[in-house]
């Protein structure tokens, strides 16, 4: 049987997918190149252990568990988020595309665990791991992280050095610009074609041969309507 020309456009959105993440793979692997006179890009918001939680005896321990809790710091470029750090705020409420506001830290974000991870940890470490229900594609997993006192941390600032630099390739660049094009094209055209009703009525003939060529269905009806 001829394959159907949407069953060729499915193989060929597959090929660019591949081709695409082979591409971001080299682009990734490419070395870095340190350079000869490093420049500041942007600030590092980081924590810190208060003062005087420094200088208990415990101040190792919970300096450990700092690490485990949150990345090591959060570039930031914005100069109004620097000033709003400095001058005490830990964030700020942003609207989503969907009009729901949220808040959104200047620190650096939590790290997360999953159940596998957190049944490994050791005894002293789970007490302090907290539950948190995440919601991930379509199902809520269940992750762990660690919760510190707020007054246990202090939010500090200092300037971001780049020391080094990664190669850039730019026919790889080139290579996935094009396949990105390529299938927002291909998107571009399913969506506008799903938009006229002959289309919506194509798509479920097509959905109803196909489920009948594999034996999903025993028989298709087929009804048309003519203009009076």
């Amino acid at each position: 049987m001829k394959p159907d020309k949407h069953d060729l456009e499915q193989k060929e959105i597959r090929r660019l997918r591949k081709r695409d993440r082979e591409l971001w793979d080299a682009i990734r692997d490419q070395p870095y190149v340190e350079l000869k006179e490093p420049f500041q890009r942007g600030w590092e918001v980081y924590y810190k252990l208060r003062d005087d939680i420094s200088r208990r005896r415990d101040a190792e321990k919970i300096q450990d568990l700092l690490q485990l809790a949150f990345q090591e710091c959060r570039v930031v470029r914005s100069v109004q988020h620097i000033k709003n750090v400095r001058k005490g705020e830990k964030g700020y409420y942003a609207t989503d595309w969907d009009g729901r506001r949220r808040y959104v830290s200047y620190g650096p974000d939590p790290i997360h665990i999953d159940q596998k991870q957190y049944d490994q940890l050791e005894d002293h470490l789970k007490v302090w791991y907290h539950p948190e229900n995440r919601r991930e594609y379509a199902h809520y997993s269940q992750r762990y992280r660690i919760i510190l006192p707020e007054y246990w941390l202090v939010m500090k600032v200092r300037p971001h050095i780049v020391t080094h630099m990664q190669v850039i390739d730019g026919e790889l660049y080139s290579e996935s610009n094009c396949i990105t094009r390529r299938l927002e094209r291909i998107a571009y055209s399913r969506y506008r074609y799903c938009q006229y009703q002959a289309g919506q009525e194509r798509m479920l003939l097509r959905l109803a041969i196909q489920k009948f060529i594999h034996g999903e269905a025993e028989d298709i009806a087929i009804l048309k309507a003519f203009k009076q």
